[in-house]
């Protein structure tokens, strides 16, 4: 019933493959790419810090209160990033939005790594961005990122053959978001052919729709 899932199915799925065909039901959002195998391995390197010159103003870490830890763990972090042209484009699309909310490739809207690393900014405002640095904070806090990061991940086979699938940094227009109006939509040849509710948690209002 339900088809293999192969490597074209999920190229499709790659966020500048359907967002223009699906713009006008959509929210807002930019995809910026390529973004370089220095971005990559920034994602992968060890421990959570922001690329130098990527805050608003002067950063300070949400885990301690100690600026001389904070400092002391970027020190250690290894080696040094720095992504003047991509911050640069990061805030243009930020004082055009106001405010966003990141994923990559194949993320899922919103990411669920995004999602998972939500305590590193403001709990009033969870995965609200308005500098590079929340950006890479969400981005970097997780361990789901490094799924995207790794094409052999992403297709669960041999890539030899695969058609180039570059790694895409998507900021989506930031906007509060009900998880109890929030569902997932099956679509067969163009066909609606199933709802089920995102969120396992119980809505008693659902009862009465």
């Amino acid at each position: 019933v339900v088809p293999s899932l192969t490597p074209g199915y999920i190229l499709a799925l790659q966020f500048s493959n359907w967002y223009p065909s699906f713009t006008r039901v959509s929210p807002r959002s930019a995809a910026i790419s390529p973004l370089g195998e220095d971005f990559k391995r920034y994602l992968e390197s060890d421990s959570v810090f922001v690329p130098e010159g990527s805050e608003g103003v002067a950063f300070e870490s949400t885990l301690s209160d100690d600026g001389d830890n904070e400092r002391e763990d970027v020190a250690t972090a290894g080696e040094h990033f720095s992504f003047p042209e991509l911050d640069e484009r990061i805030r243009a699309v930020i004082r055009e939005y106001k405010a966003v909310f990141p994923k990559l490739t194949q993320g899922k809207f919103p990411s669920a790594y995004a999602l998972d690393a939500s305590w590193a900014l403001p709990a009033s405002s969870p995965l609200k961005c308005t500098t590079p640095a929340d950006i890479y904070l969400l981005l970097k806090a997780p361990d789901f990122v490094t799924h995207d990061c790794s094409i052999e991940s992403v297709f669960g086979c041999r890539t030899d053959n695969l058609s180039v699938c570059e790694l895409e940094l998507v900021l989506r227009k930031w906007c509060p978001v009900d998880h109890s109006h929030e569902a997932t939509c099956f679509v067969r040849s163009d066909i609606l052919s199933g709802i089920m509710q995102r969120y396992t948690n119980f809505y008693g209002f659902i009862i009465d729709l």
